[in-house]
């Protein structure tokens, strides 16, 4: 994946998002060393505990006639403020330094956050409908594969991609847009951000994406960006030309509207033919009333007639096990966001959508076999919840959840 926006010296050059971001720095710090990977770049401040900021190395294309960084070799005699000032900067190694710079210095309210999965956003918010995506992410596949249209704008196109340079034609007609955060380091951030329509959902993804509520206040929906938790570790794999997956001692966080994070909501309908196989998300589905899922092998089967398991609970299981794991990898009917499932007692009751469903048990005792799981991950049994159907209804991607309390809530 080439992490790009459209090509430097395109005519997208204003900087009002970057002068905002600089301003909104309230802190400074001393440098103890600035690293030039040959992909990512990390600036990291002698602070205890240490604080580390990333960003992608984003070299020229053209041979310059001056030294891409002109004060190599004494940038950390400079401040962490003074080098994310660099951010300016019209040569892009010097821009990469200096967006480094601003993601170490970065105060980031980890608890505004949420660790979900770019792609699971892009996904949930693209599908049946038009999506643009700036650079060729890993993902750009399963998207093209739920997306009513889906464009890919890339430097160096793949096979199906355009070039960089029809952002213009693409991106007014997009209902989601997915851009690169290296869009700062080649100041193309402003100019792409003004060919969204004003209601297009936009989200700013990839390590170089700063995880600052500034961002919120230029059109971005949604930031997904990086922490580095282990700097030692990431340090050390940067330093011996790590691409982003093999970068370790880092946690995802994704920043969103609070208007949009604040309630809870469905993000897959799932069911399978068989009980034994995992489910796929079909987009929606029937809540039969004392029956479940229409179609699903699990309904009408016993008091357990639909199963819920959060996002959140998915992307964490990726993490600690090394998987990719997806709604419906763990059987699960309905996958949740937003919604704290393990609050939730026996009698509560969800309105999902026009549905209606009662929780009836949390989770599984051991006693219970559990016939699925997720390359040897199985995470409903301890974490998922399931419920009868009170009053059915169709149920599809979006559909807002409301719990109303029983008597043991």
């Amino acid at each position: 994946m080439t992490e790009i926006g459209l090509t430097p010296g395109s005519g997208y050059r204003q900087l009002d998002t970057i002068a905002a971001l600089l301003e909104s720095l309230k802190a400074d710090a001393p440098v103890s060393q600035v690293l030039v990977g040959a992909f990512w770049t990390a600036v990291v401040l002698d602070t205890t505990p240490l604080r580390c900021g990333l960003a992608s190395t984003v070299r020229s294309e053209r041979h310059e006639d001056v030294p891409p960084v002109a004060e190599a070799g004494h940038l950390a005699d400079r401040t962490a403020r003074e080098l994310a000032e660099m951010l300016r900067s019209p040569r892009t190694l010097e821009a990469s330094i200096g967006l480094a710079a601003f993601n170490a210095l970065l105060d980031v309210d980890e608890a505004s956050c949420q660790e979900i999965n770019a792609a699971q956003i892009i996904l949930e918010r693209g599908t049946g409908h038009r999506v643009a995506i700036v650079g060729h992410f890993p993902f750009v596949e399963r998207v093209r594969r739920k997306a009513a249209a889906c464009w890919v704008l890339e430097l160096h196109p793949h096979p199906g991609d355009l070039p960089a340079e029809q952002a213009a034609d693409v991106l007014p007609l997009a209902d989601v847009v997915a851009m690169t955060g290296t869009s700062l380091i080649n100041h193309t951030f402003d100019g792409l951000i003004q060919l969204c329509r004003p209601e297009a959902f936009v989200i700013l993804l990839g390590g170089t994406a700063p995880l600052s509520p500034v961002l919120l206040d230029h059109r971005v929906d949604a930031v997904a960006g990086t922490r580095v938790i282990d700097v030692p570790a990431a340090l050390q794999a940067i330093g011996q030309g790590a691409t982003f997956p093999q970068i370790p001692g880092k946690r995802l966080l994704t920043l969103m509207r609070e208007a949009q994070t604040a309630v809870a909501h469905v993000v897959a309908v799932c069911a399978s033919a068989q009980r034994a196989d995992p489910k796929v998300d079909l987009g929606e589905g029937e809540l039969v009333a004392g029956y479940g899922l229409l179609g699903d092998a699990h309904a009408g089967l016993s008091e357990r007639q639909v199963s819920l398991l959060a996002l959140e609970s998915i992307d964490r299981a990726n993490r600690e096990h090394g998987i990719a794991a997806v709604p419906g990898s763990f059987a699960e009917n309905l996958t949740t966001c937003g919604l704290a499932l393990a609050s939730l007692h026996i009698g509560d009751r969800l309105r999902v959508g026009p549905a209606l469903l009662e929780v009836v048990q949390i989770g599984k005792p051991p006693e219970i076999a559990h016939t699925y799981s997720y390359q040897g991950v199985s995470i409903l049994p301890h974490e998922g919840v399931f419920c009868r159907v009170v009053e059915g209804g169709r149920v599809a991607h979006g559909a807002t959840i409301e719990v109303i309390r029983g008597d043991g809530g």
